[in-house]
């Protein structure tokens, strides 16, 4: 019995290093395709899951690299990283910790950075970073540091879209490559290169003359191109003015048929969004991708005249908080009660906050319920690389103010484990979002009731058609679902 014992516990222990280990690379792929609330979260659950200390610090200095790159929070990355540091002194990847502990505390304290420096090179005199720390130490002793900021510029940017990654690409229409003019451009991934027309070389710049068709994507895009090789792939990448973008975005993310006010609100959210992804993603081949990771883009065939008048009539507004674009999260609909990017995601912005919202609960999925089968929920598990075993009950663990149940405790034959909802249980049974009234069993089924739908963070798409409806402006819709925002217009 002993020995059964132990090795269900091995059993257990390896299911969640799998999990952990699965819960980092779903993390990884959010930060590329810029949900970088979600890829904290996915950080997070693997830190709790994992009982390596080695995965545990890994999970912590990549929370931290997202907080500091892309949610320009340097004190909080700095926090993250040096405590991690502190806690796995011995674990390899722990000189990783303390050298860019230093390197992140010198944007917002450079006496404090300085003495992590020289705690660097006493502990790794020859490290692998110590050339760096030495250089540093003796900078700041000259030179104050400036974190970054997303200060607005009021200049009205083309957006790089990625469209798609592939070995092969074909465009059609009226374009210069090269200064020779083209109606069709056909391009394949050849040795290191891209072979387009019997030309090969890293990249290609196309210049179109009207609207081009993207064979593989079977769609037309206004604006210019970019071909770059990276990972034995084609990065095809579209240049287009952010109004021509904008038109699309407008009446992808949201329907043609709403309330015009809506669709203003979306367009203003959306330009938010997108710039605040051209300022953190500077380094990238690409601000945006095409498809809900970031947001819709479907080029010239959802353009509409009432998505070119939504954007026409909020031209060069965004949304400010203390005078810097906000990162405006958005989801389809938060059901009876928004959340707060703390509470779901452990990372705090004063306008993303919890309130009631009584227009998204009338919409489609405010309210909602859906059943799943035990034997469904637990293959869901095991493919997520967390093997429960057989089931027996799953019950609220941790509920936030807004009430969605944001940590689980799951009964299974092989015991009890505690799970964020959000990354574990939301992913498994594919739930509509975490706001949830009940969780039943109904003999070999479990039965969710809940509302919203999406992360609950932010401005609500069916809420503000909800409100459109009802006679408000785009500004107060806006204002209702970001706390304390300006809108300021650049252009």
């Amino acid at each position: 019995m002993k020995y059964i014992l132990l090795l269900i516990s091995f059993v257990f222990v390896y299911s969640s290093e799998l999990y952990s280990r699965y819960l980092i690379n779903v993390g990884d792929l959010y930060v590329d395709k810029g949900r970088y609330l979600e890829a904290i979260d996915n950080y997070d659950s693997a830190y709790v899951s994992s009982s390596s200390d080695f995965v545990k610090l890994e999970a912590q200095i990549k929370k931290a690299n997202v907080l500091y790159m892309y949610l320009l929070k340097p004190r909080d990355a700095f926090e993250v990283l040096y405590s991690s540091y502190k806690k796995f002194k011995n674990v390899k990847n722990s000189e990783y910790a303390l050298f860019f502990s230093a390197m992140i505390a010198k944007d917002f304290n450079a006496s404090y950075a300085k003495d992590i420096f020289r705690e660097y090179l006493l502990k790794y005199p020859d490290g692998r970073f110590s050339f760096q720390a030495k250089f540093f130490y003796k900078r700041i002793k000259k030179t104050p540091f400036h974190a970054k900021t997303l200060a607005i510029k009021e200049e009205k940017p083309k957006i790089r879209v990625l469209l798609l990654k592939s070995k092969k690409v074909s465009l059609r229409g009226a374009f210069f490559v090269d200064r020779e003019f083209v109606s069709h451009l056909n391009c394949k991934v050849r040795g290191y290169k891209i072979c387009c027309n019997g030309i090969c070389k890293r990249n290609f710049f196309v210049k179109s003359q009207k609207a081009s068709f993207v064979e593989e994507e079977n769609r037309k895009y206004e604006g210019d191109f970019k071909l770059v090789y990276k990972d034995g792939k084609i990065y095809l990448i579209n240049l287009v003015p952010i109004d021509q973008y904008l038109y699309s975005v407008v009446t992808s993310e949201s329907l043609n048929s709403w309330d015009l006010e809506a669709l203003k609100s979306q367009a203003v959210a959306s330009r938010t969004f997108v710039l605040y992804q051209t300022k953190v993603r500077k380094n990238w081949l690409y601000d945006v991708r095409d498809d809900t990771f970031d947001q819709v883009y479907k080029g010239i065939e959802t353009v509409t005249k009432k998505s070119i008048k939504a954007v026409e009539e909020t031209k060069g507004e965004i949304l400010t908080y203390d005078n810097k674009v906000i990162l405006s999260q958005f989801c389809a609909n938060v059901g009876w009660r928004s959340s707060s990017s703390k509470e779901i995601f452990g990372v705090e912005f004063p306008y993303l906050y919890s309130h009631k919202d009584e227009f998204s609960v009338k919409m489609p999925r405010g309210k909602w319920v859906k059943k799943v089968s035990v034997k469904d929920l637990e293959n869901s598990f095991k493919k997520m690389g967390l093997n429960l075993g057989k089931i027996s009950k799953i019950v609220p663990y941790k509920r936030v103010k807004s009430g969605r149940i944001v940590k689980i405790k799951v009964y299974s034959s092989k015991g009890v484990k505690i799970l964020k909802t959000y990354t574990s249980l939301r992913r498994a049974a594919k739930l509509y979002d975490i706001l949830l009234t009940e969780i039943e069993k109904d003999g070999n089924y479990f039965i969710f009731k809940g509302g919203g739908y999406g992360h609950g963070v932010g401005y609500s798409q069916w809420g503000a058609e909800a409100m459109a409806k009802e006679g408000y402006g785009y500004r107060e819709i806006l204002e209702f679902y970001y706390k304390n925002v300006k809108i300021k217009k650049l252009w």
